[in-house]
């Protein structure tokens, strides 16, 4: 599963020009990958279930941070992450110009 996730997110990272609906799902894909999911997990699906695993063991608070992320900042960053790998390959970007 590994390397299908990291061709999705390289395909989608690499595209000059892509489907708006495929970068964040290659992003949910890896992430999911990254926190322990398999196939079909969503990271909400995850997040739930580490957050319930974590009130059953435990008797203190469960910290944020420790849950994987939401699939809709998994969306936002993922677009940031497109539009950085962009920038950097020289394909767009912004740029000063005068008057």
């Amino acid at each position: 599963m590994a390397l299908h996730v990291h061709k999705d997110m390289s395909d989608a990272l690499d595209a000059r020009e892509i489907a708006r609906e495929f970068v964040p799902s290659a992003g949910e894909k890896a992430f999911v990958y990254l926190y322990g999911g398999k196939g079909n997990d969503t990271l909400d699906g995850l997040r739930k279930t580490k957050f319930c695993n974590k009130v059953a063991k435990n008797s203190t608070t469960v910290e944020v941070n420790s849950l994987s992320p939401t699939t809709d900042a998994t969306k936002y960053h993922s677009f940031r992450v497109y539009c950085q790998v962009q920038e950097w390959m020289g394909n767009w970007g912004w740029c000063l110009r005068k008057g």
